[in-house]
Order: structure tokens, then sequence, then C-alpha cells
């Protein structure tokens, strides 16, 4: 009987929150794609446990769980980067920034920069991260930074500006179960400007 009755309210919670995640609208703030440039990072909170375990890893408010790099320009802008998947491929993506930021994706993102980049370093990011997704590289589950037939998010923005000279972190961290030393997309926007933000996560009062 007592199981029945935790079932039930159990149903009930979960009805509601349905019914609320339903009704409430989240809107993305406009993106303004004519000021982003390619080269720039995209970063964003995902809404999964594994993004709030993430995000958790790090100090501060402006934690984020994925990351991403933006080539082009204009209308023709788009994200590249990598996640695992329950279903589909598991390979270096291209999306547009309106996908890369989703509501249903994403509760929080920015996009930022490296300032004083040269007209070469944002061509070689672009061009690395390019080949990236034509290789069709896959994602590295064993998140090794000393191979790089496979990638995660953080491994292939470090990676493209690299190998335009650039660091944007030498921050690693040690995490449970994991074998490897990780690099965390917080760690990377240390250095960065800020050029767009949003968060859709409910005001926090004291």
């Amino acid at each position: 009987m007592l199981i029945s009755i935790r079932n039930s309210l159990s149903l009930i919670f979960i009805a509601l929150c349905v019914v609320q995640c339903s009704t409430r609208e989240e809107v993305v703030p406009a993106i303004p794609v004519q000021e982003l440039r390619e080269g720039d990072v995209a970063f964003r909170l995902g809404r999964t446990l594994q993004s709030d375990a993430i995000a958790a890893a790090t100090e501060g408010e402006s934690r984020y769980s994925h990351v991403g790099v933006v080539v082009g320009r204009g209308d023709s802008q788009r994200i590249v980067h990598i996640e695992p998947e329950r279903d589909g491929e598991e390979r270096v993506k291209m999306e547009s920034v309106e996908e890369f930021f989703h509501p249903a994706r994403a509760v929080a993102g920015c996009v930022a920069r490296y300032e004083n980049l040269t007209e070469w370093q944002r061509q070689t990011i672009e061009h690395e991260a390019l080949r990236l997704y034509a290789k069709g590289v896959g994602f590295d589950h064993d998140y090794s930074l000393r191979d790089t037939s496979q990638m995660y998010c953080t491994e292939l923005v470090d990676y493209v500006f690299r190998r335009a000279d650039v660091a944007l972190t030498e921050q690693r961290r040690r995490v449970p179960l994991v074998e490897e030393v990780v690099l965390f997309p917080t760690d990377m926007l240390k250095g960065l400007q800020r050029v767009w933000h949003y968060d859709l996560r409910p005001a926090r009062h004291n």
C-alpha cells in the first residue's frame, strides 16, 4: 500500500513537471550573428545530469558543460563541436548557432572571443575545425589528450587553437573514473572576452 501511494505521488509530481515545462515558453535572446566571427568560442550549459556534473567540477558562476568553435560569418555561420549521443553517430558535427543554443538542449550559454587573433590564426582555426568535421572524427570516451584520432568537445577546441599557436588554458583536472587529466569548458573561458550570453535559469534570491 505504501509503495502504491509513493508511486502515485511520483506520477503526480512527474505530471505536474511535464505540464509546467510544456506551458513555460523559453526563448533564447536574439543571437547577434552579424557580430560573431570565425574563431569565436561557443559555450553552453546542458540540461542533463552529466552536464550539471561537469559544470559543478569548476568554480564560479559562469559554469558551462559543453563547447564548440564558430566557423564562417553572417548567415553562413556554424558551430563545429562533438558530443556523446545515445542515438546517432558520435562524430564531429556542424550546426547552426540557433541549433547549438536551442532551449531544449541548453539552459545557459555564451559566445566568447580570444582578442587580437591575426587573420592567419582565424583562418587556421576555421580550417582545422572544418577538416576535423570532414574527416568525421569520433568521440573519445577515454578522454585522452594524447590521441587526436578521437576527441571530446574541449579537446577539439584546444586542438584547433593550438594549431594556430594559441593555448586557451593550461588547466587540467582529475575526475573520478577517468584515468586521464581532463580539459573543462569553463577553464577555457577565463582568458576570453564574452561578446554575448544568456541564462534561462530562475534568478537566485538570498
